[in-house]
Order: C-alpha cells, then structure tokens, then sequence
C-alpha cells in the first residue's frame, strides 16, 4: 500500500542529555567497557598484538574502531567492540555482561525528550505519515531505548525502530533507510527523514527520499560526542530544510508531500 512516511534521528533529534551529561554517559561507557574486559580471563591475543592492551586501552581503540567504521556505513555493535577489546588485551570476550552494564546505565540516565518532539510526532500520526526511527546505536544496543521513548510517551507514535547494532549498516549508508522504508511500505519518493547529522542527510539523500530536514535546535553537543560523530565535514551539506524548532515540521512535510496527506489512512 502507497504511504507517507517520515524516518527521524534518535539522539539529539528526539533524546538528548546536557552536554556535562553526556560526556559523563560517554566516559562511564568507556569505563564499563575497561571494566568488563578487565575482569574477564586470560584468552587469545589478537594476530597483531605482539603484547596485551591495558583493558581499558584496548576498549577504546575498539570503540574508536567502530565510529570510523560507522562513518563509512558500516556496523559495529557494541558486543562486537567488547570482543575486539578482548583479543587486543589477550581476554576472553563476555558480549552479555558489558551489555548488562549497558542497560544498566541507559536505565539510570536522565535522558530527555527534545522540546515539542511529542506533539510533533503525534501531528504527523494525525495526518496519515508512517513514522520510524533510523539510529546509529554504537555505544549501546538500541533496544535499550525502547523503554525510554516509552517513558517520554514517544515510543506509541512509531511503526518501527531501526538500530543499526542490528544490521551491517549504519548511516549514512543508505541501506538503512531502505530497510526502514520497507518496513513501513513506503516509497522513498514520498518520504522525509528528519536529524541533526550529515549522516542524515547524505544517507537518505543517497536513499531517495524526497526531502530531507536537518534539525540544528540540539546542537549543543558534549566535546567527547562531538569530536567523536558531529566533526566539521568537508562535505557541503544541501538538506531541503534547515530547522531549528521541531514544530516546523509537520508543515514541512505537508508541502512536501502535497496537499491532501491529512487525508490518507495512518
């Protein structure tokens, strides 16, 4: 069946922290990381190590690892990064205890909902779109964040949530958003994806949506995220939309999709 559809952006286009926040989030990841690789037994060395990493090290350069694969589209799931660490520290890899930890510190976070994202999501409900989220989830899986869209009453207005821990790809690799786009029975040429990153845009520009809307109002990135996903690129970004308030969209997204969308069945 033919529909409208818009994909949004989780983090700093739906969720965001307080940028001392969120580097505390980001350090105590890196920790658990440390921790739990330290904590395992003694294992195999990976071919390159001529010596074990300090556990806390080898995390690192494991996660460090994955956002340059994820830059090129690709995934790295965090229990992929904590079985990376391990080999470089000469440790047997334990995936479901670093995860434990995980959820653990997603659950105790205050994250929060970004300003005027419920009603936001909630118009476009109204007004017949299919919605999804396309996340890149590589510091934590990203069905961690089920329960706290559940908690901000975000999680209802959705018809599907694609974490890219749970697929090869990552954005800006259009691939995802083809998988979302599927999911949802919609046709790119009658979508828009909404974030704050160029991954957002070049990837569902690469995609085929129709129009893409780059989200400047949560920008106020920590040091460590930003110097990490949100580096100046070289690339000259051309969304159709620059916003600021999240409350631009649903008029956005009409004159897109053209008038009479109000009318067509969720």
């Amino acid at each position: 069946m033919w529909v409208n559809a818009v994909t949004f952006d989780l983090w700093h286009t739906l969720l965001d922290l307080p940028p001392y926040a969120e580097s505390d989030y980001m350090r105590r990841q890196w920790a658990l990381g440390g921790e739990t690789v330290s904590e395992s037994e003694a294992g195999p060395l990976a071919p390159e190590q001529t010596t074990p990493m300090d556990p806390w090290t080898a995390f690192r350069t494991a996660y460090d690892e994955a956002v340059v694969a994820a830059r090129t589209g690709s995934s790295v799931s965090p229990a992929e990064q904590i079985r990376r660490a391990a080999s470089l520290a000469g440790r047997r890899a334990h995936p479901e205890a670093y995860e434990r930890r995980l959820q653990h510190l997603v659950e105790q976070t205050p994250f929060r909902a970004v300003r005027g994202a419920k009603a936001v999501l909630e118009s476009l409900r109204v007004g017949g779109c299919r919605l999804a989220i396309v996340s890149n989830t590589i510091g934590e899986p990203g069905r961690f964040f089920a329960p706290v869209l559940e908690r901000h009453r975000l999680a209802r207005s959705f018809d599907t949530l694609v974490w890219s821990d749970e697929h090869p790809w990552t954005k800006p690799s259009p691939a995802i958003f083809r998988e979302a786009l599927t999911r949802l029975g919609a046709d790119p040429g009658e979508s828009v994806h909404v974030g704050d990153g160029s991954s957002d845009i070049l990837g569902a520009q690469a995609a085929g949506f129709k129009a893409t809307i780059l989200f400047e109002g949560s920008v106020d990135y920590a040091p460590e995220y930003r110097n990490l996903f949100a580096p100046a690129s070289a690339v000259r970004l051309e969304p159709t939309f620059r916003i600021r308030k999240l409350e631009e969209i649903p008029a956005l997204v009409e004159s897109t999709l053209g008038v009479g969308w109000k009318s067509r069945p969720p």
